[in-house]
């Protein structure tokens, strides 16, 4: 979900402003989505190759940030935990009504490790070909950068952008 609100944007028409949310949103969307199997970040989860993945500036500037906040962080943040995701039912794929087992569990955790990716100049390298990445965690907080950039672009100066909770205010 995502709400935008705009206060006094005079000399700049709503549906301008509404066609730049949009425009913005699908960009995200069609980058780094993992419910469309058409998205940049999906392709790259089913690659399974050795060799670097080319990628979108967009999509390798939220990598990079998903990075260095797992540096930052010893961990803690991950955007390789997709098969965790998904095996608790949070993702695209459905989940066990009684949840994994440890067995399934352990497997997934072999998966997991953001060190088992590099970033090169304009692609990605996984050092494991099952390694699947969810940027959810951080790419609702990038559209909602790009849509307030945006309206900054449009001169709009008060305006608050929440995309699925993340929040941007002006």
């Amino acid at each position: 979900t995502y709400l935008v609100k705009v206060v006094g944007a005079s000399g700049v028409g709503r549906q301008a402003i509404q066609n730049a949310i949009t425009s913005e949103l699908d960009l995200v969307d069609a980058k780094m989505s993992t419910y469309r199997e058409d998205s940049e970040l999906s392709r790259f989860n089913r690659f399974t190759g050795s060799d670097p993945f080319p990628m979108s500036e967009e999509t390798l500037e939220v990598f990079r940030r998903a990075m260095a906040i797992s540096e930052e962080t010893g961990g803690a943040f991950d955007i390789t935990v997709g098969p965790l995701v998904n095996a608790w039912g949070f993702g695209p794929e459905p989940a066990s009504p009684d949840g994994p087992d440890d067995a399934t569990l352990a497997a997934l955790r072999e998966r997991v490790g953001y060190r088992n990716l590099v970033i090169e100049e304009g692609a990605i390298r996984k050092s494991r070909p099952d390694i699947y990445c969810d940027l959810s965690a951080i790419a609702k907080g990038y559209a909602a950068d790009r849509i307030a950039r945006a309206l900054d672009r449009m001169q709009i100066e008060r305006y608050l952008v929440e995309v699925g909770g993340e929040i941007v205010a002006r």
